[in-house]
């Protein structure tokens, strides 16, 4: 291809030693031609370049590493609160169900009682696999797969891990839902680390001011959508 004057001769390999070391080498070459065109010799060198990409391979593995740090600071804030945050849901639920129970035992308990007993387990219920769900998500950052996903949905996960913190530390957490549905192609997990890191921020920028409140929302123009 060099030679054909397409394009510069310019490429990377490796190689072993005797010793078995690899090494890297960069291969670089000019061609030259006379006043017709036609080439008249090609000059080029090939020197080592291992102690380069060693270093180039070392910032990529940083660039790899950092983002897992973030989660793991991320969890750790998230940890703290998660608990309180199903223990909540988790005692509705066994409150209720131990109430319809023992009136089902008794035969004291209305159909309608019983059904709004029930509705409030069901709603506690959802409450806990909302948590465990964005969880879940949140803990699969590390991979590259992108999938279709409901934009609003890993929004809401979010916001569940994190208001019972925030709300905690006098921060009103609002999130008000989109006026249509969005899906997009993500990868859930580090799109969920997006909005972590965005939370994160707008918690300590409002940590210093009287009134504390962080609001997420929706904005649509065109085609495109804004949280």
């Amino acid at each position: 291809m060099a030679l054909e004057g397409e394009k510069p001769f310019d490429t990377q390999f490796r190689i072993k030693w005797p010793d078995g070391q690899i090494r890297w080498i960069q291969g670089k070459s000019e061609v030259f031609r006379d006043e017709h065109g036609k080439v008249v010799r090609m000059l080029g060198a090939n020197y080592d370049i291992t102690d380069q990409m060693n270093k180039d391979i070392e910032i990529q593995n940083q660039r790899a590493i950092t983002p897992h740090r973030e989660k793991l600071a991320s969890l750790g804030e998230i940890a703290a609160g998660v608990g309180h945050e199903i223990n909540n849901p988790l005692a509705i639920v066994m409150g209720n169900a131990l109430k319809i129970i023992r009136s089902v035992q008794s035969g004291d308990m209305s159909a309608q009682a019983i059904q709004e007993a029930a509705d409030v387990v069901l709603s506690a219920s959802d409450r806990i696999a909302k948590i465990v769900g964005g969880l879940r998500t949140f803990a699969r950052s590390d991979n590259d797969e992108i999938v279709v996903s409901d934009i609003y949905q890993l929004v809401e996960n979010t916001y569940g891990m994190y208001k019972e913190i925030y709300e905690k530390k006098g921060i009103r957490f609002t999130l008000s839902p989109p006026a249509k549905g969005i899906s997009a192609k993500v990868n859930p997990g580090k799109f969920q680390q997006v909005l972590v890191n965005l939370i994160s921020n707008a918690k300590d920028a409002v940590e210093a001011q009287q009134e504390k409140s962080v609001y997420i929302d929706f904005k649509f123009e065109d085609d495109d959508v804004e949280v």
